[in-house]
């Protein structure tokens, strides 16, 4: 047998013979020994009971309780605190720790009860501060109890905390009209607009409750003046929304409907000027999207491109040459005709290229330049004369006479009009 056994049988024979105080003695000594024996405890507890000593009872059964709680037996730890109350009812800390037990076993009411039992007690001493912290908690484990939000908003009404006063009914008149107590809500809310007439959130509540009441004419009343308080204030987003609840419900209201108008034209002016803040100089215009298979198939852009102020016009050059003579019937043979081509005709620039016509080169003149080498094409180009027809004397009269001259039906001819070229005919 070990020590503490032997300690425990010697308790037991004390307590046989009604020696109290010497059984107590000797469990002391065993707690002494190993504190965390919730047993022995308890048997301490019960013995300072037939004592009469109730103030040591109630220590050595907190101790037993705490350990409980402590190992995670929770349902233990509260049957102990129930033996603690029912010796000392008023014990605020007992309650304390049997609501935050009841909590943790989702005992929802049972840890209300506690914690209203508490908020009674502190409120009778006059300490609203802890009484606000105790209806924190409360509203942490049952966030949908309406009657304590209540309590919570007027205790902060009382003590002038307004604006945590109006944060509590405002979580609490939605939570009142899910369960179908309108009217409820709308006392309340009625009783806040005397103190607090000009509060936007205690308007925006009226207008809700009556909205889910049916109620136009009232909500008609308080969804003007809480319009104007938003137009007022600022308030671009709010405003907007309520004057389109307005609206759906009067269309007619000319009030809200110019308010909507003003906020539209309010957004383009800001539009503007960003844009021109940005140095466009107009508000950029959102083109609309055409999905991809209606898209317009678009041709593909060179990948580079002259600028319009650098591109050089559109010329058309006339070329001509000569060609052997066509005898024809009853006509004498010409010396010859010149063909007339035209590429990428513009009737506002002309210009004509014609080789130049000279006497053939003698034979010696031919070998000599063909020891000089033969020139290249940009050389020959380099030789053409390229001048609108009015510049160069003889030409344009000769070429006109040639022209005029081809015979019908040898292709198609066209007069060209205007430009520096007037009155030729281009075969095409």
């Amino acid at each position: 047998m070990s020590l503490k056994d032997k300690i425990l049988d010697k308790a037991q024979k004390f307590v046989q013979k009604g020696q109290i105080d010497k059984a107590i003695a000797e469990y002391g000594s065993a707690i002494e020994m190993d504190p965390k024996d919730i047993s022995v405890r308890l048997r301490v507890g019960e013995l300072y009971l037939k004592a009469g000593k109730k103030t040591e009872a109630i220590r050595e059964y907190m101790e037993a309780a705490k350990y409980n709680s402590q190992k995670g037996f929770y349902l233990k730890a509260i049957a102990v605190y129930k033996q603690v109350l029912k010796l000392d009812d008023s014990n605020l800390d007992v309650h304390n720790r049997l609501a935050e037990l009841y909590a943790k076993q989702r005992l929802i009411a049972d840890a209300v009860n506690e914690y209203n039992y508490i908020v009674r007690i502190i409120e009778k001493k006059g300490r609203p501060g802890e009484v606000a912290e105790i209806l924190r908690k409360m509203i942490d484990i049952d966030p949908e109890n309406v009657g304590i939000r209540l309590k919570l908003a007027e205790m902060y009404q009382r003590q002038g905390f307004d604006k945590d006063a109006l944060v509590e009914y405002s979580d609490v008149y939605p939570k009142l009209l899910a369960q179908g107590k309108a009217d409820r809500a709308e006392k309340i809310y009625l009783q806040l607009l005397v103190h607090y007439k000009s509060d936007p959130d205690v308007l925006k509540g009226l207008t809700d409750i009556y909205l889910a009441k049916g109620d136009g004419v009232q909500f008609l009343k308080y969804a003007r003046i809480l319009r104007d308080m938003y137009k007022e204030a600022g308030d671009i987003d709010k405003g907007r929304e309520l004057c389109q609840t307005i609206l759906s419900m009067m269309p007619g209201d000319a009030e809200s409907a110019e308010f909507l108008e003003g906020l539209k034209a309010t957004e383009e002016e800001r539009l503007r000027e960003k844009a021109e803040s940005a140095g466009t100089g107009a508000a950029p215009v959102e083109e609309p999207r055409v999905p991809f298979h209606q898209a317009a198939p678009t041709a593909r852009e060179p990948e580079a491109r002259v600028p319009e102020a650098e591109a050089a016009p559109v010329e058309a050059v006339v070329k001509a040459k000569r060609r052997a003579p066509e005898p024809q019937a009853g006509q004498g043979t010409r010396e010859g005709e010149i063909d007339i081509s035209i590429e990428g005709f513009d009737e506002e620039s002309i210009k004509i290229e014609i080789p130049r016509f000279e006497a053939a080169p003698e034979e010696a003149p031919l070998k000599e330049a063909a020891k000089a080498g033969t020139p290249s094409r940009e050389e020959v180009r380099a030789e053409t004369v390229q001048a609108p027809l009015e510049e160069r004397p003889g030409v344009l009269e000769e070429a006109r006479e040639e022209i005029s001259e081809v015979p019908a039906g040898k292709g198609v001819s066209e007069e060209i009009k205007e430009g520096p070229g007037k009155g030729l005919v281009a075969r095409l």
